[in-house]
């Protein structure tokens, strides 16, 4: 047995090939975000025997499981995108990148569903009271490799609305998704932009 042999990767042949993968990776984004939710309300709650160590538990991972989650999405959204092509996602770990590389009518989409909201208390000083989607994913853009390695960092932040965020990309790839599929039934897949 080779130690160092990765498992082999599922080929992208044809449209078909690459509509079944983007739902899974939209599967396993969905199933992270479950598991980081789980967490969340875990440690929410008050108990009985909670320790230090619960609380730990929760502060750590779920930073992690949401970063992972938003690159498989943002992934899962690439693949939607670029349907026609049977190349594979940016391999990397940048939220910002991935977002950045996805097309244009998507980008669109997620900032139209996450839009920045302006502080209406300072209209002559442009400060967010909400950034957008892009702004925060910028914010976050390393977040999975930050998190992973804490222990080498003196603090890191991790944004509530980043709970958001992640809900924005996964519901957006499972509407594409969807009308991707409806495509590929009547025989014309094409861009998953508004038709």
């Amino acid at each position: 047995m080779n130690k160092g042999r990765k498992s082999p990767r599922l080929k992208v042949v044809c449209e078909g090939d690459a509509y079944i993968i983007s739902g899974r990776m939209l599967s396993q984004a969905t199933s992270l975000r479950s598991a980081a939710e789980m967490l969340n309300q875990a440690r929410n709650k008050p108990a009985e025997g909670k320790s230090q160590e619960d609380f730990l538990a929760a502060f750590h991972g779920v930073p992690i499981l949401q970063a992972q989650s938003a690159e498989i999405a943002l992934k899962a959204l690439w693949r939607i995108g670029h349907n026609k092509e049977l190349g594979e996602p940016p391999r990397c770990h940048n939220l910002t990148r991935l977002h950045d590389n996805l097309t244009e009518t998507i980008q669109m989409q997620l900032a139209e569903r996450f839009p920045e909201i302006p502080d209406p208390s300072c209209p002559h000083f442009p400060i967010p009271y909400r950034k957008g989607l892009r702004a925060i994913l910028n914010d976050h853009e390393i977040a999975l490799e930050e998190w992973r390695y804490a222990y080498e960092l003196g603090s890191l932040r991790f944004e509530h609305v980043f709970d958001d965020v992640l809900n924005t990309l996964i519901e957006l790839g499972w509407q594409l998704h969807n009308q991707w599929l409806t495509r590929l039934r009547d025989g014309g897949a094409q861009d998953p932009g508004p038709q």
